[in-house]
């Protein structure tokens, strides 16, 4: 690939200083403003396509009907849609909507009015033990809301995790069976919680989640006042802290039932 210990240096150089050009260009950028967006993913997104146009040009070898040739090719199909979908990405990323000011407005508005919607909590589980449990259902109990009811969806029928919600304060459902795994779990719990607490809004955990129990009105800011006729869910992705990172795994959904 390449011809001497020279050209190794070199390519080893360039690459290099490309990391350290964007290291330097990511800490002087802002992210929160459009044209820096832009000019970060442009920079980013005409070194992949450099990259792509080298890895055509001077790594594949001349096409031939072959096992040792054809693997090359479907190796770089491979990376070719990944570098596809990070441009996608990149693309996506350029438009940017700040509803921190909308979010600070709704909550004022509730805290003034009194008027705080009913929250459903529910934290699906399957086989997590309690060390994984306990964090996730403590800090769900501690959310800073007026009015939120913590449900923990139980997969697998156990007791000892019966008895430790009942201690605990959170209340505790379960099945008699496993059908369509964990979207049958987050049904019979929403048919559950329909005949109790029937919350028009729905906060959706795994076991590892755990939430940050302070400003917990505030998430509800920036939701629409809304919801069309006929729609159920409408996702909107939060940080949630697993045990040790943090990570946008899990949803806020809004839900407008439709009847018992």
């Amino acid at each position: 690939m390449f011809e001497s210990a020279a050209d190794n240096s070199s390519i080893l150089s360039i690459d290099l200083g490309l990391l350290i050009g964007l290291l330097v260009l990511r800490r002087l950028l802002d992210p929160l403003l459009t044209r820096d967006r832009i000019l970060f993913g442009l920079t980013t997104g005409s070194l992949l396509i450099m990259y792509s146009l080298w890895r055509w040009h001077d790594t594949l070898p001349t096409f031939a009907f072959s096992v040792q040739n054809l693997w090359q090719y479907f190796f770089f199909a491979f990376e070719a849609l990944a570098i596809v979908y990070t441009l996608m990405s990149i693309v996506i990323l350029f438009r940017n909507i700040d509803r921190s000011g909308q979010a600070d407005d709704a909550q004022k508005g509730m805290q003034r009015e009194g008027d705080f919607p009913a929250v459903d909590i529910f934290i699906c589980t399957y086989d997590e033990p309690l060390e994984i449990l306990e964090r996730s259902i403590l800090t769900a109990l501690a959310l800073d809301y007026p009015d939120a009811t913590v449900w923990v969806l139980d997969d697998t029928r156990r007791g000892w995790l019966r008895e430790y919600c009942a201690e605990a304060g959170a209340r505790y459902i379960t099945r008699g069976d496993n059908k369509d795994a964990k979207a049958g779990n987050l049904n019979n719990g929403l048919a559950v919680t329909a005949a109790q607490t029937n919350a028009p809004v729905i906060l959706v955990l795994d076991a590892l989640n755990q939430l940050n129990p302070a400003g917990g009105s505030h998430h509800l800011g920036w939701f629409p006042t809304f919801v069309p006729t006929g729609a159920r869910l409408n996702p909107s992705p939060i940080f949630c802290t697993a045990v040790g990172e943090t990570m946008p795994v899990q949803y806020i959904a809004r839900v407008r039932r439709m009847g018992p």
